[in-house]
């Protein structure tokens, strides 16, 4: 939900797609967004009628198959974290009639969003002339939010807490606009609607309940009367009651009809009831004239559906600049898609809602060229920011592939990971396995990793199927920026890593095939301050010189000399920036002569290659929703017998003339010509494919809970031993056994979950299903340890998790100690133990109790945990404790437990008692033991000898073991007894 900021416009952290893709568990593909944008008659940057067209429309009846991917009737979203700094929100749709009495239906309302984009500060460990170099390891971390440390090394701490120093050089200001949106009415549903629209909070939209004139249900619910009336008509109206059964007994008075008055709907209130929270017009009367209204009438319970539902926006048919800017996040609804009616949809039939239509926009002012080249330069600065966009520079070789393999491994044959085999990717290198009592098969073999266990017949590669010396597909022929959140990867076992893509040659022909994003001649992936791909520059056409050129192209009739003046009008054009670029990027060097209209824009979104170059243009030039209206009167003398036609459309035009009204808002610009961005550029540029980076997905499940009287936040968690994707994973590469996951998953019941963290005790933090530890005393604790273990596997992982999201960890072992650092929670200074603790703890109260509040030091931490990497680390350390008590020695025994449990139910036990009492477990196993010796005086001492016996023995030293094993008193308890019952129920 939308909330007041004040002044304040914090910087990006977040990107959106202005719709989501129906298919929510889907991978993100930008290329798919551009796809989706074919049936519109909309195109970048310019129009079908050969105009300036400074954004893109999203039509949800354009015809694109593409768009039926994308659920265009859920809200239009925001692209970008920002402010919502104006709107327009019309009561109905606008009404546009024409010279022949026929009418169209337009939308006006807006909303209008500035932004704030924020270069990374410079690591302080990083030299300034720092290559970038492009990563391997990091190729699929989720971008950085912009204006966060992305160095675990803290800034010195001069600027006062909670206002870092940002050089002004580093930030640009910029707009998005979202046209055409849907009027008050579309909100105005009934309870049943399945289609309601929500209200966007930044309407300040508050709900008005007006009592019917007429409304009869049951007695204690009905339309109502004074009684007792002696002279005069009784007030009618509805019971306000004292409580929320509505017992006649308990009625308060009587609320008129016609009386408006706000209602506040209890989340445990009764289907339909609702208490009154303030009287809008209108006075409540007593049951009897003369009688006394009781006080607590104004806040009695009424049966809403006794009244009709009106909703009321802050402001109403006008541009609003709201006076406090409110801020929005990514993702959120913005509105919902209007209507745009042109000639050809007018009917003299009363006018209806036919074409769905949004117009979306995004602009910045003359800051723009230094923000980039700048940004550009500090990009080289960041060597561990995370590389998103994958660059074919002309000149790059797409290579192919054999696609029938070098042999087929026949039915039934068992395969396993090699040891170098990688962990992601389409492929994986396998071995046979050997049968048993023969020799193994050292010879690899490359297989599709989704037929890993396949028992058919498989196609297989003696060598990794993707090569440099395979043969080429085709050459690019022109710059392609491709997002990696929409590929997949292809890692041999060098750990190089290799995409599909589409491109296009010199004669512009799609060119599909593979290449290396690391040794590759002209491939290379770049971190996203790169804008790589982007380019500037300023047309200086003026819409008239633009329609003469449209027509000149267009054949259109025409007298003689106005033939002459669209020829030289087009051969003018020819030399502009605008149309020499447009000529190079869609067409071959030989057929380049300057004739690209909006149609061939359409069309080029066909080829994802093409449409990828459009995206990527940047132009400057006179917003169409400002400037004078003069440039629309210049038209006037080419319209002919359509004229009295054009001269309605120019009243919409003028209609839509927004900028002089919200000049305020608009600021800092200067003045309406501005540099355009493709909307899906920018954001396919910056977005994140983790859309739960940092865990902002996980802030709104954070619960304020109690234990020993103290209050603190907690992420109940999701993932628990046994559901982890993780584990299974693990086993498919062999790195665990079944047993040893079976042992593992019954855990789960025993144990917390892989991503519960919380802070009410007198830790820090606790975390993690071993509940691992920060201490208050100085940062310390069992969780950093594990954090510095994680780390030095993997420093970019770490990065992206942790360090970029608040999370330090300094040190290494038991000396590893962690400090979060934010500016909301900490003032952006880092900070640890008691401090901290109190920090996070802030507005955890009687108050707020098992309310949810947002908590970003637990956030940060819950999503790390739950990610697979992390998963893996967790999952570890129950199968190497497993594991080391395994190879224990009961305490004055010869043999290790493992050779005493053989099963699974005796080994999960003792696990179970190695993460609570590490300690007693050799005492406790030699303990059962001997009452086992003591019951059956005959069983041989050595295990390997207890032959048919052994499953009658070993369920006797399991039972007497995980009753009488040392374990955690609870009201006097030991929880030992119950612990074993719920392993023994899994195990069996």
């Amino acid at each position: 939900m939308a909330a007041e900021t004040g002044d304040t416009l914090t910087a990006i952290s977040q990107w959106a797609y202005p719709f989501p893709q129906k298919d929510s568990s889907a991978a993100v593909d930008p290329d798919a967004y551009l796809a989706a944008l074919q049936g519109s008659d909309g195109p970048f940057p310019l129009g079908l009628n050969g105009l300036w067209h400074g954004g893109i429309h999203l039509d949800q009846d354009g015809g694109s198959s593409a768009a039926g991917n994308m659920d265009l009737g859920g809200g239009v979203r925001c692209i970008a974290d920002g402010e919502v700094v104006a709107y327009c929100l019309d009561s109905d749709y606008q009404k546009l009639t024409y010279p022949d009495k026929s009418t169209a239906l337009y939308s006006r309302s807006f909303t209008l969003v500035k932004h704030k984009l924020v270069l990374p500060p410079v690591p302080a460990s990083t030299p300034d002339n720092a290559p970038n170099t492009p990563g391997k390891a990091d190729s699929k971390q989720p971008a950085t939010p912009p204006g966060k440390t992305s160095s675990p090394t803290p800034a010195p701490p001069s600027p006062p807490p909670g206002k870092p120093s940002v050089d002004p050089a580093d930030t640009l200001v910029f707009f998005s606009l979202y046209m055409h949106l849907a009027p008050c009415k579309v909100y105005q549903h009934s309870a049943e609607d399945k289609n309601k629209k929500i209200w966007p909070g930044y309407y300040n939209a508050e709900s008005v309940y007006t009592v019917k004139s007429t409304y009869m249900v049951h007695d204690k619910d009905a339309l109502d009367e004074q009684e007792n009336v002696k002279t005069g008509d009784p007030v009618k109206g509805i019971h306000v009651h004292r409580d929320k059964h509505g017992r006649p007994e308990k009625n308060l008075g009587i609320l008129p009809s016609g009386s408006k008055v706000k209602i506040q709907r209890p989340a445990r209130a009764p289907k339909g009831w609702g208490r009154i929270a303030g009287i809008v017009s209108g006075d409540i009367a007593p049951i009897t004239p003369g009688g006394k209204v009781d006080a607590d009438a104004s806040t009695g319970w009424v049966y809403i559906p006794a009244f009709d539902d009106e909703i009321n926006p802050a402001a109403l048919d006008k541009v609003y600049v709201l006076p406090k800017p409110i801020h929005i996040s990514a993702g959120e609804v913005i509105g919902y898609l209007g209507e745009y009616q042109n000639v050809q949809h007018a009917s003299t039939l009363p006018p209806s809602p036919q074409r769905a239509l949004l117009h979306v926009e995004v602009f910045a002012g003359d800051d723009l060229p230094a923000f980039i080249s700048r940004s550009a330069a500090r990009a080289a600065q960041l060597p561990k920011e995370p590389k998103t966009q994958l660059v074919l520079e002309k000149g790059a070789v797409l290579y192919g592939f054999k696609a029938d393999g070098d042999l087929t491994l026949p039915e039934k044959t068992a395969v396993a990971p090699a040891k170098d085999s990688p962990e992601s990717g389409a492929w994986a290198k396998v071995q046979i396995k050997a049968k048993p009592h023969e020799k193994a098969d050292p010879t690899a073999y490359w297989i599709q990793r989704s037929e890993l266990d396949s028992k058919g017949a498989r196609k297989a590669w003696n060598e990794f199927p993707l090569s440099t010396a395979n043969s080429p597909a085709g050459t690019n022929d022109y710059m392609r920026v491709v997002n990696i959140a929409g590929l997949t990867e292809y890692v041999d076992d060098k750990k190089h890593i290799w995409y599909q893509v589409n491109a296009g040659d010199a004669a512009q022909k799609t060119i599909s095939g593979f290449v290396c994003a690391s040794e590759q001649a002209h491939v290379v992936l770049q971190n996203r301050w790169v804008w790589a791909g982007f380019k500037l520059l300023s047309s200086n056409l003026a819409a008239v010189d633009l329609y003469k050129r449209f027509l000149h192209l267009k054949n259109d009739n025409a007298t003689a000399d106005e033939k002459t003046a669209f020829e030289a009008s087009f051969n003018a054009a020819k030399s502009d920036a605008l149309i020499t670029q447009l000529d190079e990027v869609l067409l071959p060097a030989a057929q380049r002569q300057g004739k690209v209209l909006g149609e061939d824009l359409l069309s080029a979104l066909r080829d994802t290659w093409r449409a990828n170059r459009i995206d990527h243009l940047v132009v400057k030039y006179e917003s169409e929703w400002g400037g004078q209206m003069s440039k629309w009167d210049a038209l006037d003398p080419f319209m002919h017998d359509g004229l009295p036609y054009w001269k309605v459309e120019k009243g919409r035009i003028k209609q839509l003339q927004i900028w002089d009204a919200c000049k305020e808002a608009l600021k800092p610009l200067s003045g309406p010509s501005v540099y355009h961005l493709h909307p899906m550029g920018i954001v396919g540029n910056f977005f994140d494919p983790d859309t739960c980076a940092c865990g902002c997905c996980l802030n709104d499940k954070i619960q304020v809970t109690r234990g020993d009287g103290q209050y603190g936040p907690i992420y109940w968690g999701e993932l628990t031993l046994g559901n982890a994707p993780e584990l299974a994973a693990m086993l498919a590469r062999d790195e665990i056994t079944p047993s040893e996951k079976r042992i593992i998953a019954a855990m789960a019941p025993n144990e917390g979950k892989l991503d519960t963290v919380q802070s009410y005790d007198d830790q820090v933090i606790t975390a993690g299903a071993m509940q691992k530890t920060i201490r208050p005393s100085d940062g310390g604790g069992e969780l950093p340890t594990q954090v510095a273990d994680f780390r030095a596997q993997n420093e970019s992982d770490y990065q992206e998790l942790f360090a970029r999201c608040g999370w330090t960890v300094e040190g290494s072992g038991s000396a590893a100690r962690m400090s979060f650092s934010h500016p909301d929670v900490t003032g952006g200074q880092p900070m640890t133990g008691v401090a901290l603790r109190e920090k996070i703890r802030i507005g955890c109260d009687h108050g707020t109790y098992r309310k949810y509040l947002p908590n970003p030091a637990i956030a940060v931490l819950a999503h790390a945990l739950s990610d697979a990497r992390y998963q893996k680390l967790q999952l570890l350390d129950f199968v190497r404790r497993l594991r080391h008590y395994m190879a224990l020695n009961p305490t004055g025994y010869p043999y290790q437990i493992d050779e005493y449990f053989q099963g699974d139910l005796g080994r999960a036990t003792v696990l179970d008692q190695s993460v609570n009492r590490p300690g007693y477990v050799a005492g406790d196993v030699a303990a059962s033991l001997n009452h086992l010796y003591a019951t059956y005086p005959a069983t041989p001492r050595n295990p390997s000898e207890w032959g048919q016996n052994r499953s009658t023995l070993e369920r006797a030293l399991a039972d007497h073991y995980g009753i009488t094993r040392r374990m955690a008193i609870q009201n006097g308890v030991s929880v030992a007894p119950g612990r074993y019952q719920t392993l023994k129920g899994t195990l069996g």
